[in-house]
């Protein structure tokens, strides 16, 4: 077959031709009403030994055939599978409740967070051992946003293996983007070079307050005035979510990040901030049909006090954390048998709060101290979810993973490359933070 190109993280690939063996195979687990499908793509000629899982996004089994294509093209054996449901659905809608219930279907949800995912790698490798005599000499997963999530269930548990409703304020997008824009200008120069990018968004400590009563031009003869409820929502989201005493529940985004969620039918609407709101698609499965359990449930319609909100929460982490999160820092068998980890975050992701991730590597130091050992963490500024924004995203991530894996070198930066190709850096191991040297700032050496 032959693919035009992918955009992974953020380099785009030539055309490539491709030839492979796909072996396709579909079971189910007796008493779970479930059918699970994988598929193991086999090049014919230059297999490199390895085999390479692709992963999801949101609800998404596996991130579609021009992901494992571009697997195969690298030499590596890919399997995907659809984890029990539409392989390229970013949706629950269709599986997340029972049809004559109305409750959870759990066991479609075990087979998506955890039990699919092991048993993919499982039947990969005893297929890749049939077509080709002998087992991958190594085993890599490859995923971003929800396919993250399922690379650090595989690492944690089958290591051997593989606020604006609040606030009843809608501002618009022009006015959002006006406030991220007034943050990187206070904060952009700090390390040494103004590029429209904040290296380290948690020591930027610009006041929002100021820019109460600034009016911005959102085109069309539109003058807006941001308020105190729009600083004030920003400054939520700056924050993160807390209770209603003000204990932090989780991390808030970056200072400087892209986020609007909003949008607006007609100039009165983006001059009065009433936009119409937008919900993420993963918000709206997870809390109609996980939470509410009902997929008729109008979020947009829905009134909530804080106190109930918080509840919501509290209800999603007692319920479901021990079967679909990927929070425990007990790595010691993953490390004890070689394993490797390469993770990095966009400090603008937009989605995903880079504070979780750089939480979860905290908690892995604490308890294994010589963590570098067997996993880096990498913070990318200026970059959003999975690669886009105008920071330099890294780049050539599965070549690091693997000289690391067989060579024993492990990767002290990474090079990095914006979206439109303009910024080529590096970036390091966290909490290492590059530093300017002077010259031309594009330039990784410098």
């Amino acid at each position: 077959m032959e693919i035009d190109g992918l955009q992974v993280n953020p380099i785009k690939h030539r055309r490539v031709s491709v030839t492979f063996c796909n072996v396709s195979l579909t079971y189910t687990h007796p008493g779970w009403d479930d059918l699970i499908n994988i598929k193991v793509w086999l090049p014919l000629s230059g297999w490199n030994q390895r085999l390479q899982g692709i992963g999801g996004d949101d609800f998404a089994g596996t991130r579609g055939d021009s992901a494992t294509a571009m697997a195969v093209a690298e030499g590596y054996a890919a399997v995907s599978s659809d984890l029990g449901h539409n392989a390229f659905a970013p949706s629950a809608r269709e599986w997340a409740l029972d049809d004559e219930s109305g409750h959870v279907n759990v066991a479609r949800l075990l087979d998506f967070s955890s039990v699919a995912l092991s048993e993919m790698a499982i039947l990969a490798k005893d297929i890749v051992q049939q077509f080709y005599g002998e087992v991958p000499k190594r085993s890599y997963w490859n995923g971003c946003s929800g396919g993250g999530r399922q690379g650090m269930v595989l690492a944690q548990s089958y290591w051997f293996n593989f606020a604006m409703r609040l606030l009843n304020i809608y501002p618009s997008p022009c006015v959002m983007n006006a406030i991220a824009a007034e943050v990187i200008k206070a904060c952009d120069d700090r390390d040494g070079v103004i590029d429209g990018i904040i290296t380290e968004p948690d020591l930027c400590d610009f006041n929002a307050l100021l820019l109460v009563g600034k009016h911005v031009d959102c085109g069309d003869g539109v003058d807006v005035e941001i308020t105190l409820d729009v600083v004030i929502l920003a400054q939520k989201m700056w924050q993160g979510m807390r209770d209603q005493y003000g204990v932090p529940l989780w991390h808030g985004f970056s200072r400087g990040s892209l986020w609007h969620g909003t949008e607006c039918s007609s100039s009165e609407a983006v001059h009065n901030h009433s936009c119409n709101p937008t919900l993420y698609r993963v918000v709206i499965d997870w809390l109609s049909l996980f939470l509410a359990q009902n997929p008729d449930l109008d979020l947009y319609q829905l009134k909530l006090t804080y106190p109930e909100f918080e509840g919501l929460f509290r209800l999603s982490v007692a319920g479901y954390r021990s079967i679909i999160s990927a929070d425990s820092p007990d790595l010691h068998e993953f490390k004890k048998r070689g394993g490797k980890i390469i993770h990095w975050h966009g400090l603008n992701d937009e989605k995903i709060a880079p504070g979780g991730s750089k939480a979860y590597y905290a908690a892995v130091t604490e308890r294994d101290p010589a963590v570098m050992d067997f996993y880096r963490y990498f913070e990318a500024p200026g970059v959003g979810h999975c690669g886009s924004g105008p920071g330099p995203a890294p780049s050539a991530m599965m070549a690091a993973l693997t000289t690391w894996v067989e060579m024993g070198m492990a990767p002290d930066s990474l090079p990095a490359v914006s979206e439109d190709g303009s910024l080529s850096r590096i970036v390091c191991p966290y909490p290492l933070v590059v530093t300017y040297l002077g010259g031309d700032p594009d330039k990784p050496e410098e």
